[in-house]
């Protein structure tokens, strides 16, 4: 189990009593909170990294298409697209 530390934090006094306010309506302590909302805080950066990492390989792998040659353009898309629906119309 991790040890547990003190912290002291400088907050706007109107938002510390709307918080203690809503941790007596929720019979919460100030610590469980501030925890929680560390560990939301620290999951939700993390997920954001993550994807941030994710897309940057995407954008990467597009350009290393473009490089290659292994591009379309918009025209040559819906072209082929047309004629996969006209196809697929002809056979029913």
């Amino acid at each position: 189990m991790a040890s547990k530390v003190d912290i002291t934090l400088q907050v706007d006094s109107d938002l510390l009593e709307a918080f203690m306010e809503e941790l007596n309506l929720q019979d919460e302590s100030p610590s469980c909170a501030v925890e929680g909302l560390m560990r939301h805080y620290v999951d939700d950066r993390v997920r954001a990294r993550e994807y941030d990492e994710y897309l940057q390989k995407k954008v990467e792998a597009a350009f290393e298409d473009i490089r290659a040659g292994r591009v379309f353009s918009h025209e040559e898309i819906t072209a082929k697209y047309v004629a996969k629906r006209e196809e697929r119309n002809r056979r029913k």
